[in-house]
């Protein structure tokens, strides 16, 4: 290979080099890019799936779909710095550790970006924790309500009682 050939072949590869950072910086310029973060909100009976989308790119995300399990959502545009949220109600079906994977996040000419993966929530799915009359709040509330009432009268009685006994002793008979 002669040094004429290389010269040629570098000056094709600077250019085309210097023409990919060119587009590349165009592109980053002029795109989207978006975060997603992905929560659990473990409330009775339901629990709420929060999806919070930020778009940190300088340009409008078109056609957003979210994709996480069987549930879906469609935005058609997110603007440059905005944000919005969207919240599914699930209800479970059984009781113990639910675990979530991450939510797929398309837009704009097939790009993805993937949530945060939110940590395990225990669910429950017996209703008595949030239904039941609380009964025995309610007797120990009674119980020493009764209790402050009950021993200052109890007191109020005895004292009274020696008090009545000893005027009953000192009045004497009037005779008539």
């Amino acid at each position: 290979i002669n040094a004429e050939y290389m010269g040629e072949i570098r000056r094709i590869a600077t250019g085309m080099l210097a023409r990919l950072f060119v587009l590349a910086v165009l592109c980053a310029a002029a795109c989207a890019h978006l975060i997603v973060q992905k929560s659990v909100v473990n409330g009775h009976p339901y629990v709420g799936v929060v999806y919070r989308l930020h778009n940190i790119g300088t340009s409008a995300a078109l056609d957003v779909t979210i994709e996480d399990g069987s549930a879906k959502a469609k935005f058609a545009s997110l603007a440059p710095g905005a944000n919005i949220s969207h919240t599914i109600l699930v209800t479970p079906a059984e009781a113990g550790k639910l675990s979530q994977g991450r939510a797929k996040v398309s837009y704009s000419g097939g790009k993805v970006s993937y949530s945060t993966k939110p940590e395990g929530v225990v669910i429950s799915t017996s209703s008595s924790n949030h239904n039941d009359p609380h009964l025995m709040e309610w007797s120990v509330f009674g119980g020493l309500s009764a209790l402050s009432i009950c021993v200052p009268l109890a007191l109020w009685s005895y004292a009274n009682s020696k008090v009545e006994g000893r005027r009953r002793k000192n009045v004497k008979p009037q005779k008539r």
